[in-house]
């Protein structure tokens, strides 16, 4: 028995000595190294590539928009200089609008009460007289006038003359005018000629 175990004992010194591997030795390779280092030089070499094409694109777009921007600065000054000047021979051609003098203002002559009627020319105080002191040929150019009713207040006046509602300052016929409503009657202006009429005693006037 001694024997077996010495000779295995020499057999397995001597494998050792040859170098020569067993089942349990753990044969090396030569490859690891190479595996893990081609994985960063396969990502290193990637991100250069990457950023010279970046930087590629970026200078070639920089060269085509740099000459389109100034071309269309000057395009746009170019077409704007025209403009000015179109504009300033249009202005300066452009016919004058015709300039009116304001129109004489259609509001009546202001309201005149027989107390503060005044001859402008001889600057004395005139009551307008009744309508049988006027002229006979004065009188006969008067039209017709019926007055129907009479509305006499502090703010408010109205009277129907002709079968028409009318207020201050309003035309009864051409030439005309009903310069005031007053208390008992009315004033009237005809042809520069101003005369009070009594609603009550000339209710009707032919």
């Amino acid at each position: 028995m001694s024997y077996i175990l010495d000779a295995l004992q020499k057999s397995e010194q001597q494998r050792k000595n040859q170098n020569t591997p067993d089942l349990m030795t753990v044969h090396p390779t030569d490859h690891p190294s190479t595996i893990y280092k081609m994985p960063w030089v396969a990502i290193t070499v990637s991100l250069i590539m990457l950023n010279l094409t970046g930087i590629g694109l970026w200078l070639f777009q920089n060269s085509n928009n740099s000459p389109t921007l100034a071309t269309e600065t000057a395009t746009a000054f170019e077409s704007s200089a025209p403009l000015v000047g179109m504009t300033t021979a249009t202005d300066a051609t452009k016919p004058r609008e015709p300039t009116y003098a304001p129109e004489p203002s259609a509001d009546p002559e202001q309201r005149i009460t027989p107390a503060d009627y005044t001859d402008l020319d001889s600057n004395r105080i005139i009551a307008p007289q009744r309508i049988s002191e006027l002229p006979d040929d004065i009188q006969r150019q008067i039209p017709d006038l019926v007055f129907s009713s009479h509305l006499y207040s502090d703010d408010f006046r109205l009277v129907n003359i002709n079968g028409r509602m009318m207020r201050e300052n309003e035309y009864i016929a051409p030439e005309l005018r009903l310069v005031e409503i007053t208390e008992d009657g009315v004033i009237l202006d005809f042809r520069e000629y101003r005369f009070t009429m009594s609603v009550m005693q000339d209710w009707a006037f032919d």
